[in-house]
């Protein structure tokens, strides 16, 4: 038997709503650290990985470890009759054959129940080949606020459909190129600053906006976000959840076009290809 209990208004219920669009099934263990969600795009271009600990939750009921499959539209349309108030309830049985969820109102006098059928066959193991060892390799590090983030985010998509990060001596650059023109946002280092970057070495990641911008969506909430960046890998962002837990999107960058790609001062690095996810 598992169970969860939350509140309308939970972050959990927010990563569903922003990954409506990109994903049609996650994998979700249930397991007595937490509860585990991973899911890829269907074009294999992003990944999300998060972790919401028991502590998240308002209860949090795991007898035994189980990894099932949610069909993530099916549940955002359930979800979606809930009232603001209510006190959602979610629960899987011991045959692992189907999800219930229930919508409580705040008096109990109200209550609505779902039984979505869970995706049949084993769930997926999606993984990055060695994304654990990057940690060390990442060649620059950038951190700020979400709400700056999402700024950000909005600015590029106003002007094209892919974005870039660079990381070099002269400082931090987000830019988009479109056929309205370009944009260009820039940071320096400063004493006091709330954009903050680390570089080991000049790097210069190409991304598709829309798989950026989704995690934009997910919540306002967050105080801090982390971008990771490496030549050719994965785009890494993170937001940290209270209690240990966290939300990571990893984005396959784009290749730059011959007549497009500026030289990043001293990069040395050559033009491979990025490695995909899976």
């Amino acid at each position: 038997m598992f169970e969860l209990q939350l509140k309308n208004d939970s972050l959990f219920l927010d990563v569903l709503e922003s990954i409506l669009d990109l994903v049609d099934v996650a994998s979700v263990d249930c397991i007595s650290t937490g509860l585990r969600l991973q899911a890829v795009d269907t074009e294999h271009v992003a990944m999300i990985s998060l972790l919401f600990p028991p502590e998240f939750f308002s209860s949090y009921n795991c007898e035994k470890n189980r990894s099932i499959c949610i069909p993530i539209d099916n549940m955002v349309k359930a979800i979606r009759s809930s009232n603001k108030d209510d006190i959602i309830t979610i629960k899987v049985g011991k045959e692992n054959l189907d999800i219930s969820l229930s919508f409580e109102s705040p008096g109990g006098n109200i209550a609505t129940a779902y039984d979505l059928l869970l995706v049949e066959g084993k769930s997926p193991c999606f993984e990055i080949p060695g994304w654990r060892a990057l940690d060390s390799k990442y060649q620059a590090i950038v951190k700020m606020p979400f709400a700056e983030f999402v700024r950000v985010c909005k600015y590029l998509s106003n002007i094209g459909s892919d974005g870039d990060i660079s990381v070099t001596k002269k400082g931090l650059k987000f830019s988009a190129l479109g056929k309205s023109g370009r944009v260009n946002i820039k940071y320096k280092k400063a004493e006091e600053a709330t954009v903050e970057f680390v570089m080991q070495k000049p790097v210069s990641v190409t991304f598709d906006l829309k798989y950026v911008s989704s995690f934009a969506k997910v919540s306002t909430t967050f105080g801090q976000v982390k971008i990771c960046l490496l030549t050719n890998q994965p785009l890494m962002i993170e937001c940290k959840i209270k209690h240990e837990g966290y939300i990571r999107y990893f984005v396959t960058p784009k290749a730059k076009p011959e007549m497009e790609e500026e030289e990043i001062e001293g990069s040395g690095e050559g033009k491979e290809g990025s490695e995909c996810l899976y």
